[in-house]
């Protein structure tokens, strides 16, 4: 019927005959048999609506001629009721504090956890920025206004040589280390004027250091060949403080002697670097948060232009190790160690006392 609301009851059918208008046919057999079972209907939802609890709910399902509920279903409200009851009582306040901490647990492992970087190897474009940059640009960069890097050892040091009578340089640092990672780009694109690297990966420093996330190279199972320098790279850690190598005993003894009092403030810091143990440098040679903002390729495009900052930082403090590297190899090779700006920068060096 229109308009009428969920529940409402059916009216009456009429009696036989009652009040019937005039040429009203009289009901048949089966009208009366639907009059019949919709008042037995009735009377039974009045008789359970005299029961409490939930019967009066079954007496409107039944006078609005719905099915009652079945057993199942009600089982399923008591549950639902009695679950209502548990998260409303106290053993739900202790389920929330367990909830919380679980939260709080999980937000610092979250918190601690590194992004995954892996190391990648070099594309040929940024291998070749960084590796053959223009003695053009060299020229123009001069010291890029940075201080000398290195203090010189004692006057009578001997020369570290390889059998071969190469000068040895040292390098110890690891790839956690945000200032080893500023150095790596000073010392391959430096390096790179004497030999060539094979087989360089990019990765960057840890997140929980500051500054964070430098972009840089690894050294570690990388190759170098030069016939000026014999350069011995040792990445103790990873990026997750993981051990990756280890130094020999001469490079331990080296490392502690040098990476001492007078040489550095910071006994057993790195990055540190020795030149043939004439020249030692611990610490990156430029401002680290400079290049922390810069990607692989920004860097590399940087470059290539002597007036940005990167080229003044990473090019100025290269000058300088090449500077060093050419006073233990007597100066070779000479279209290097001759050309400007190595012969000026050679002349403010540090000298052994």
């Amino acid at each position: 019927m229109a308009n009428s609301k969920r529940g409402n009851r059916p009216s009456s059918a009429a009696k036989p005959g009652a009040n019937a208008k005039p040429g009203a046919r009289p009901a048949t057999a089966g009208q009366r048999a639907t009059a019949t079972a919709s008042a037995t209907a009735k009377q039974s939802a009045q008789a359970a609506a005299m029961k409490g609890g939930s019967s009066r709910l079954e007496a409107v399902r039944a006078s609005a001629g719905a099915q009652p509920r079945r057993p199942q279903q009600r089982r399923y409200a008591q549950r639902a009721t009695g679950w209502r009851a548990f998260l409303q009582g106290p053993r739900a306040i202790g389920l929330s504090v367990v909830a919380m901490a679980l939260v709080v647990v999980l937000f610092v492992i979250l918190a601690n956890r590194q992004a995954t970087v892996r190391a990648t190897p070099v594309s040929a474009t940024l291998y070749k920025q960084v590796t053959q940059i223009s003695p053009d640009v060299f020229a123009k960069v001069g010291t890029g206004s940075q201080s000398v890097p290195f203090k010189a050892t004692p006057a009578n040091t001997a020369v570290l040589k390889d059998s071969s009578g190469k000068p040895i340089i040292v390098y110890i640092g690891a790839e956690y280390c945000p200032y080893c990672a500023a150095e790596r780009w000073s010392v391959i694109t430096a390096l790179s004027r004497f030999g060539t690297f094979s087989n360089l990966h990019t990765t960057k420093s840890t997140t929980n250091d500051t500054p964070a996330d430098i972009p840089t190279f690894t050294f570690y199972q990388s190759s170098y060949a030069s016939q000026y320098v014999n350069f011995q790279p040792v990445e103790i850690e990873d990026r997750n403080g993981q051990t990756l190598q280890q130094m020999t005993a001469e490079q331990n003894k080296l490392f502690a002697q040098y990476d001492a009092d007078p040489y550095t403030t910071s006994p057993g810091a790195i990055p540190f670097i020795s030149i043939a143990n004439q020249f030692i440098q611990v610490s990156a040679g430029y401002q680290v948060a400079l290049i922390q903002t810069d990607t692989w390729d920004s860097i590399g495009q940087a470059l290539q232009d002597p007036t940005s900052p990167e080229a003044q930082a990473i090019i100025g403090n290269a000058n300088y190790l090449t500077a060093a590297i050419c006073k233990v190899t007597n100066n070779q090779p000479a279209n290097v160690c001759t050309a400007a700006p190595i012969p000026t920068i050679q002349q403010s060096l540090p000298k052994g006392q």
